[in-house]
């Protein structure tokens, strides 16, 4: 996952440095990584937020960029969760 703009989305591929490379912007995707601890559980359809310092998904909003849903169930200690994407 990357921001692009004001934009959130997944890298279809690795792309070689200098070349472009494409951003999907919608979808159901999984094993991204999110923040773990207390208040990072979730069920579905809670709010998800990039954390575009440590690069990771998150629930904590402010100073992050809502970028989409959990589409399955998050306990604290799962270190990867599945989004629905929806800027």
């Amino acid at each position: 996952m990357d921001k692009v703009g004001g934009l959130v989305g997944v890298y279809v591929a690795d792309a070689a440095n200098g070349s472009q490379a494409v951003l999907m912007l919608r979808g159901v995707y999984s094993n991204i990584p999110c923040e773990t601890g207390a208040g990072q559980d979730g069920v579905v359809g809670d709010p998800l937020y990039w954390d575009d310092t440590n690069h990771r998904l998150t629930k904590t909003s402010s100073s992050n960029t809502f970028c989409g849903h959990l589409a399955v169930a998050k306990g604290t200690t799962d270190a990867t969760c599945t989004i629905r994407l929806s800027n």
